[in-house]
Protein backbone atom coordinates (compact mmCIF):
# COMPACT_ATOMS: atom_id res chain seq x y z
CA UNK A 1 0.00 0.00 0.00
CA UNK A 2 1.11 3.42 -0.81
CA UNK A 3 1.18 6.56 1.21
CA UNK A 4 -0.95 8.69 -1.27
CA UNK A 5 -1.12 11.91 -1.88
CA UNK A 6 -0.65 12.65 1.90
CA UNK A 7 3.23 11.94 1.36
CA UNK A 8 3.28 14.91 -1.17
CA UNK A 9 1.05 16.83 -0.39
CA UNK A 10 3.50 19.90 1.55
CA UNK A 11 5.30 19.49 -2.08
CA UNK A 12 2.45 20.46 -3.88
CA UNK A 13 2.49 23.99 -5.11
CA UNK A 14 -1.19 24.27 -5.58
CA UNK A 15 -1.76 22.78 -2.08
CA UNK A 16 0.73 25.30 -0.09
CA UNK A 17 -1.81 27.83 0.96
CA UNK A 18 -2.75 24.72 2.92
CA UNK A 19 0.31 24.75 5.06
CA UNK A 20 0.14 28.70 5.07
CA UNK A 21 -2.76 28.63 6.74
CA UNK A 22 -1.47 26.23 9.23
CA UNK A 23 1.59 28.54 10.34
CA UNK A 24 -1.43 31.19 10.35
CA UNK A 25 -3.93 28.99 12.93
CA UNK A 26 -0.80 27.90 15.16
CA UNK A 27 0.61 32.36 15.30
CA UNK A 28 -2.59 33.18 16.26
CA UNK A 29 -2.87 30.72 18.91
CA UNK A 30 0.77 32.04 20.36
CA UNK A 31 -0.86 35.85 20.04
CA UNK A 32 -3.77 34.70 22.06
CA UNK A 33 -1.64 33.29 25.01
CA UNK A 34 0.90 35.74 25.09
CA UNK A 35 -1.99 38.87 25.24
CA UNK A 36 -1.70 38.84 28.88
CA UNK A 37 1.44 40.47 28.55
CA UNK A 38 -0.52 43.80 27.64
CA UNK A 39 -2.59 43.31 31.35
CA UNK A 40 -1.88 47.06 32.66
CA UNK A 41 -0.75 48.78 29.64
CA UNK A 42 -1.96 51.41 27.74
CA UNK A 43 -4.84 50.05 24.97
CA UNK A 44 -4.23 46.91 26.60
CA UNK A 45 -8.25 46.30 26.73
CA UNK A 46 -8.33 46.75 23.07
CA UNK A 47 -5.31 45.13 21.92
CA UNK A 48 -6.46 42.33 24.08
CA UNK A 49 -9.69 41.84 22.77
CA UNK A 50 -8.82 41.78 18.92
CA UNK A 51 -5.92 39.78 19.97
CA UNK A 52 -8.63 37.04 21.67
CA UNK A 53 -10.08 36.58 18.54
CA UNK A 54 -6.92 34.94 17.38
CA UNK A 55 -8.14 31.50 19.51
CA UNK A 56 -10.46 30.83 16.20
CA UNK A 57 -7.09 29.45 15.09
CA UNK A 58 -8.41 26.28 16.55
CA UNK A 59 -11.74 26.14 14.35
CA UNK A 60 -9.42 27.01 11.48
CA UNK A 61 -6.98 23.49 12.87
CA UNK A 62 -10.35 21.16 12.90
CA UNK A 63 -11.56 22.56 9.61
CA UNK A 64 -8.00 22.03 7.90
CA UNK A 65 -8.00 18.39 9.50
CA UNK A 66 -11.51 17.28 8.10
CA UNK A 67 -10.45 18.71 4.64
CA UNK A 68 -7.22 17.00 4.76
CA UNK A 69 -8.55 13.96 5.81
CA UNK A 70 -10.84 13.30 2.83
CA UNK A 71 -8.24 14.70 0.56
CA UNK A 72 -5.90 12.02 1.69
CA UNK A 73 -8.01 9.56 1.56
CA UNK A 74 -10.24 9.83 -1.66
CA UNK A 75 -8.21 7.11 -3.48
CA UNK A 76 -7.80 4.46 -0.98
CA UNK A 77 -10.61 1.56 -1.19
CA UNK A 78 -11.12 1.08 2.75
CA UNK A 79 -11.19 -2.00 4.48
CA UNK A 80 -9.55 -3.45 7.84
CA UNK A 81 -5.63 -2.07 6.16
CA UNK A 82 -6.41 0.65 5.03
CA UNK A 83 -8.18 1.62 8.23
CA UNK A 84 -5.36 0.36 10.19
CA UNK A 85 -2.50 2.03 8.45
CA UNK A 86 -4.60 5.34 8.56
CA UNK A 87 -5.16 5.27 12.50
CA UNK A 88 -1.60 4.11 12.98
CA UNK A 89 -0.04 6.99 10.71
CA UNK A 90 -2.23 9.36 12.59
CA UNK A 91 -0.96 8.11 16.09
CA UNK A 92 3.01 7.78 15.14
CA UNK A 93 2.59 11.64 13.89
CA UNK A 94 1.15 13.21 16.86
CA UNK A 95 1.67 11.36 19.66
CA UNK A 96 5.29 11.31 20.17
CA UNK A 97 5.74 15.27 20.64
CA UNK A 98 2.45 14.91 22.49
CA UNK A 99 3.94 12.65 24.82
CA UNK A 100 6.69 14.45 25.53
CA UNK A 101 5.40 18.12 25.86
CA UNK A 102 1.95 16.12 28.33
CA UNK A 103 4.82 14.99 30.72
CA UNK A 104 7.04 17.76 30.69
CA UNK A 105 4.24 20.74 31.29
CA UNK A 106 2.40 18.10 34.24
CA UNK A 107 5.82 18.13 36.11
CA UNK A 108 6.16 21.43 35.40
CA UNK A 109 3.26 22.74 36.42
CA UNK A 110 2.07 20.33 38.95
CA UNK A 111 5.85 19.12 40.10
CA UNK A 112 7.20 15.20 40.84
CA UNK A 113 4.49 15.36 43.77
CA UNK A 114 1.31 15.22 41.25
CA UNK A 115 2.24 11.87 40.37
CA UNK A 116 1.61 10.93 44.06
CA UNK A 117 -1.86 11.93 44.15
CA UNK A 118 -4.36 9.25 42.42
CA UNK A 119 -6.04 12.45 40.57
CA UNK A 120 -2.86 13.36 39.15
CA UNK A 121 -1.89 10.15 37.67
CA UNK A 122 -4.98 9.64 36.46
CA UNK A 123 -5.14 13.13 35.06
CA UNK A 124 -1.61 12.56 33.44
CA UNK A 125 -2.77 9.01 31.97
CA UNK A 126 -5.55 9.76 30.54
CA UNK A 127 -4.39 13.36 28.66
CA UNK A 128 -1.87 10.81 27.03
CA UNK A 129 -4.71 8.53 26.19
CA UNK A 130 -6.34 11.40 24.73
CA UNK A 131 -9.41 10.55 27.08
CA UNK A 132 -11.77 14.05 28.27
CA UNK A 133 -10.44 14.43 32.14
CA UNK A 134 -13.12 16.46 33.43
CA UNK A 135 -16.38 15.12 31.41
CA UNK A 136 -18.56 18.07 32.97
CA UNK A 137 -15.92 20.35 31.78
CA UNK A 138 -17.56 20.73 28.11
CA UNK A 139 -14.99 21.81 26.20
CA UNK A 140 -11.37 21.80 27.81
CA UNK A 141 -11.51 18.92 29.97
CA UNK A 142 -9.54 20.25 32.58
CA UNK A 143 -6.30 18.13 30.33
CA UNK A 144 -3.27 17.63 32.13
CA UNK A 145 -2.12 19.49 28.96
CA UNK A 146 -4.49 22.66 28.47
CA UNK A 147 -3.97 22.48 24.82
CA UNK A 148 -4.25 19.23 24.81
CA UNK A 149 -7.92 19.67 24.56
CA UNK A 150 -7.78 19.98 20.55
CA UNK A 151 -5.78 16.98 20.74
CA UNK A 152 -8.42 15.06 22.41
CA UNK A 153 -11.35 16.15 19.63
CA UNK A 154 -8.73 15.37 16.92
CA UNK A 155 -8.19 11.76 17.87
CA UNK A 156 -11.83 11.04 17.92
CA UNK A 157 -12.32 12.39 14.92
CA UNK A 158 -9.55 9.79 13.60
CA UNK A 159 -11.33 7.23 15.04
CA UNK A 160 -14.52 7.80 13.59
CA UNK A 161 -12.94 8.51 10.31
CA UNK A 162 -10.83 5.01 10.70
CA UNK A 163 -14.21 3.53 11.44
CA UNK A 164 -16.13 4.62 8.60
CA UNK A 165 -12.93 3.44 6.41
CA UNK A 166 -13.85 -0.05 7.57
CA UNK A 167 -16.77 -0.02 5.32
CA UNK A 168 -15.22 0.76 1.80
CA UNK A 169 -17.06 2.77 -0.49
CA UNK A 170 -20.08 2.88 2.72
CA UNK A 171 -17.73 5.23 4.05
CA UNK A 172 -19.59 8.43 3.70
CA UNK A 173 -23.07 7.06 4.24
CA UNK A 174 -21.63 5.34 7.34
CA UNK A 175 -20.21 8.99 8.66
CA UNK A 176 -23.36 10.81 7.95
CA UNK A 177 -25.25 8.22 10.22
CA UNK A 178 -22.74 8.15 12.80
CA UNK A 179 -22.41 12.56 13.37
CA UNK A 180 -26.25 12.94 12.07
CA UNK A 181 -26.58 10.30 15.72
CA UNK A 182 -24.27 12.26 17.96
CA UNK A 183 -24.48 15.57 17.13
CA UNK A 184 -28.43 15.94 16.23
CA UNK A 185 -30.39 12.78 17.62
CA UNK A 186 -28.86 11.98 20.66
CA UNK A 187 -28.74 15.86 21.91
CA UNK A 188 -32.51 16.16 20.78
CA UNK A 189 -33.16 13.40 22.48
CA UNK A 190 -31.36 14.82 25.78
CA UNK A 191 -34.00 17.76 25.10
CA UNK A 192 -31.11 20.29 25.26
CA UNK A 193 -29.87 20.64 21.96
CA UNK A 194 -27.74 23.70 21.63
CA UNK A 195 -25.43 24.74 18.90
CA UNK A 196 -23.37 26.54 22.09
CA UNK A 197 -20.05 24.44 22.50
CA UNK A 198 -20.31 25.51 26.08
CA UNK A 199 -23.88 24.82 26.38
CA UNK A 200 -24.59 21.64 25.29
CA UNK A 201 -26.03 18.82 27.62
CA UNK A 202 -23.74 16.34 29.19
CA UNK A 203 -24.11 12.47 29.61
CA UNK A 204 -23.14 12.39 33.04
CA UNK A 205 -19.71 10.97 33.50
CA UNK A 206 -19.47 9.74 29.96
CA UNK A 207 -16.26 11.60 29.23
CA UNK A 208 -16.06 10.55 25.19
CA UNK A 209 -20.04 10.66 24.81
CA UNK A 210 -19.97 14.26 26.01
CA UNK A 211 -17.08 15.20 23.77
CA UNK A 212 -18.82 13.26 20.45
CA UNK A 213 -22.30 15.37 21.04
CA UNK A 214 -20.14 18.42 21.58
CA UNK A 215 -20.67 21.13 18.36
CA UNK A 216 -17.56 21.34 17.97
CA UNK A 217 -17.16 18.45 16.35
CA UNK A 218 -18.96 20.47 13.09
CA UNK A 219 -15.85 22.18 12.40
CA UNK A 220 -14.59 18.82 10.82
CA UNK A 221 -17.70 18.39 9.59
CA UNK A 222 -17.08 21.85 7.67
CA UNK A 223 -13.32 20.59 6.62
CA UNK A 224 -15.44 17.67 4.89
CA UNK A 225 -17.93 19.88 2.81
CA UNK A 226 -14.97 21.62 1.89
CA UNK A 227 -13.09 18.83 0.52
CA UNK A 228 -16.46 17.43 -1.47
CA UNK A 229 -16.57 21.01 -3.47
CA UNK A 230 -13.12 21.09 -3.82
CA UNK A 231 -13.55 17.47 -5.62
CA UNK A 232 -17.12 18.16 -7.58
CA UNK A 233 -17.18 21.71 -7.98
CA UNK A 234 -15.40 23.99 -10.78
CA UNK A 235 -13.06 26.93 -9.30
CA UNK A 236 -13.74 30.59 -10.20
CA UNK A 237 -12.50 31.43 -13.58
CA UNK A 238 -11.18 34.92 -13.28
CA UNK A 239 -8.70 36.13 -10.63
CA UNK A 240 -11.57 39.03 -9.62
CA UNK A 241 -14.29 36.06 -9.39
CA UNK A 242 -11.43 34.21 -6.65
CA UNK A 243 -10.82 36.92 -4.86
CA UNK A 244 -14.56 37.98 -4.62
CA UNK A 245 -15.08 34.39 -3.42
CA UNK A 246 -12.28 34.47 -0.24
CA UNK A 247 -12.60 38.26 0.77
CA UNK A 248 -16.58 38.82 0.96
CA UNK A 249 -16.72 35.73 3.53
CA UNK A 250 -13.43 37.39 4.67
CA UNK A 251 -14.85 40.40 5.55
CA UNK A 252 -17.86 39.45 7.13
CA UNK A 253 -15.90 37.34 9.37
CA UNK A 254 -14.41 40.39 10.55
CA UNK A 255 -17.56 42.67 10.89
CA UNK A 256 -18.87 39.48 13.30
CA UNK A 257 -16.28 39.85 15.02
CA UNK A 258 -15.65 43.17 15.66
CA UNK A 259 -19.55 44.03 16.25
CA UNK A 260 -19.01 40.48 19.01
CA UNK A 261 -21.61 38.08 16.47
CA UNK A 262 -18.88 35.56 16.28
CA UNK A 263 -16.53 35.44 19.87
CA UNK A 264 -15.77 31.59 20.36
CA UNK A 265 -15.20 28.54 19.14
CA UNK A 266 -18.41 25.91 17.05
CA UNK A 267 -20.30 26.35 14.19
CA UNK A 268 -22.61 29.11 14.85
CA UNK A 269 -19.58 31.60 16.11
CA UNK A 270 -15.90 31.48 14.63
CA UNK A 271 -16.94 28.06 12.83
CA UNK A 272 -19.40 29.33 10.21
CA UNK A 273 -17.82 32.12 8.61
CA UNK A 274 -14.53 30.65 9.09
CA UNK A 275 -15.45 27.57 6.72
CA UNK A 276 -16.87 29.82 4.26
CA UNK A 277 -13.16 31.51 3.83
CA UNK A 278 -12.21 28.25 3.70
CA UNK A 279 -14.68 26.85 1.25
CA UNK A 280 -13.82 30.32 -0.60
CA UNK A 281 -9.89 29.20 -0.50
CA UNK A 282 -10.06 26.01 -1.54
CA UNK A 283 -12.21 26.27 -4.70
CA UNK A 284 -9.68 29.68 -5.50
CA UNK A 285 -6.37 27.15 -5.36
CA UNK A 286 -8.44 25.29 -8.43
CA UNK A 287 -7.93 28.08 -10.83
CA UNK A 288 -5.46 30.73 -8.73
CA UNK A 289 -2.19 30.74 -7.41
CA UNK A 290 -2.68 31.85 -4.06
CA UNK A 291 -0.19 33.64 -2.12
CA UNK A 292 2.10 31.80 0.29
CA UNK A 293 4.30 33.69 2.33
CA UNK A 294 7.62 31.87 3.20
CA UNK A 295 7.37 32.39 6.67
CA UNK A 296 3.87 31.61 6.77
CA UNK A 297 5.24 28.28 4.98
CA UNK A 298 7.94 27.80 8.15
CA UNK A 299 5.24 28.20 10.57
CA UNK A 300 3.70 25.66 8.71
CA UNK A 301 5.97 23.25 9.24
CA UNK A 302 6.67 23.86 12.94
CA UNK A 303 2.93 24.69 13.28
CA UNK A 304 2.43 20.79 15.99
CA UNK A 305 5.32 21.60 17.88
CA UNK A 306 4.76 25.20 18.06
CA UNK A 307 1.33 24.65 19.50
CA UNK A 308 2.02 22.16 22.01
CA UNK A 309 5.42 23.86 22.97
CA UNK A 310 4.10 27.37 23.21
CA UNK A 311 2.54 27.84 26.47
CA UNK A 312 5.59 26.08 28.03
CA UNK A 313 8.09 28.80 26.48
CA UNK A 314 6.02 31.34 27.98
CA UNK A 315 5.47 29.64 31.27
CA UNK A 316 8.97 29.62 31.98
CA UNK A 317 10.21 33.30 29.96
CA UNK A 318 7.56 34.88 32.24
CA UNK A 319 9.61 33.34 35.61
CA UNK A 320 13.28 33.98 34.29
CA UNK A 321 12.18 37.98 33.01
CA UNK A 322 10.31 38.09 36.90
CA UNK A 323 12.78 37.14 38.78
CA UNK A 324 15.64 39.43 36.39
CA UNK A 325 13.50 42.12 36.42
CA UNK A 326 10.31 41.99 38.10
CA UNK A 327 7.05 41.35 37.88
CA UNK A 328 6.26 44.67 35.82
CA UNK A 329 8.92 43.75 33.02
CA UNK A 330 6.12 41.17 32.30
CA UNK A 331 3.76 43.39 31.02
CA UNK A 332 3.80 45.32 27.42
CA UNK A 333 4.24 45.77 24.13
CA UNK A 334 7.97 44.51 24.42
CA UNK A 335 6.95 41.39 26.51
CA UNK A 336 4.26 40.35 24.01
CA UNK A 337 6.98 40.48 21.50
CA UNK A 338 9.53 38.74 23.46
CA UNK A 339 7.15 35.88 24.73
CA UNK A 340 5.73 35.55 21.03
CA UNK A 341 9.47 35.31 19.79
CA UNK A 342 10.59 32.69 22.23
CA UNK A 343 7.53 30.44 21.61
CA UNK A 344 8.92 30.28 18.03
CA UNK A 345 12.23 29.37 18.39
CA UNK A 346 10.96 26.76 21.30
CA UNK A 347 8.44 25.59 18.82
CA UNK A 348 11.36 25.21 15.71
CA UNK A 349 13.69 23.60 18.51
CA UNK A 350 10.82 21.04 19.46
CA UNK A 351 10.02 20.54 15.89
CA UNK A 352 13.60 19.55 15.07
CA UNK A 353 14.88 17.86 17.98
CA UNK A 354 11.63 16.08 19.12
CA UNK A 355 8.75 16.19 16.76
CA UNK A 356 10.28 15.00 13.94
CA UNK A 357 12.80 12.74 15.18
CA UNK A 358 10.30 11.40 17.92
CA UNK A 359 7.84 10.53 14.73
CA UNK A 360 10.47 8.74 13.13
CA UNK A 361 11.01 6.11 15.59
CA UNK A 362 7.30 5.71 15.83
CA UNK A 363 6.67 4.63 12.50
CA UNK A 364 9.74 2.73 12.20
CA UNK A 365 8.31 0.61 15.85
CA UNK A 366 4.75 0.53 14.49
CA UNK A 367 4.26 0.67 10.48
CA UNK A 368 5.64 -1.89 7.91
CA UNK A 369 8.55 -1.36 6.31
CA UNK A 370 7.87 0.44 3.11
CA UNK A 371 5.50 3.22 4.97
CA UNK A 372 8.03 3.80 7.71
CA UNK A 373 10.70 4.68 5.09
CA UNK A 374 8.28 6.93 2.79
CA UNK A 375 7.71 10.65 3.67
CA UNK A 376 5.99 11.45 6.98
CA UNK A 377 1.99 12.26 6.22
CA UNK A 378 0.82 15.88 6.84
CA UNK A 379 0.89 16.23 10.35
CA UNK A 380 -2.13 17.10 12.65
CA UNK A 381 -3.93 20.47 12.32
CA UNK A 382 -5.14 21.19 15.79
CA UNK A 383 -1.77 21.14 16.24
Amino acid sequence: MQDTLSSRLVDRPALEWLQALRGLAAFLVVLVHARGALTGSPLAEAVQEVLYHGAMGVDLFFILSGFLMVYTTRTLPGGVADARVFLLKRIVRIWPAYAVLTVLTFLTLQGVHGLVEPAGREALLKTLLFVPVDPYNPLYFSMALPVGWTLTFEMYFYVVFAAALLLGRWRWLGMAAWFGLTLLAVPMALGHFDWGVFDQAVIGQWAYANLAINPMVWDFLFGMVAAWLYFHLPGPPTPRGAALLVLLPLAALVALAVADVCSTHGPTQWGGPLALVFIGLAQSSKTQRLPTPRALLWLGEISYALYLAHPLAQHFLGLAVGRLAGTQATHGPVYLLLATGMSLVVGAWVWRHVEVPGSRLARRWLLPQRLAEAPPAIGPVSS
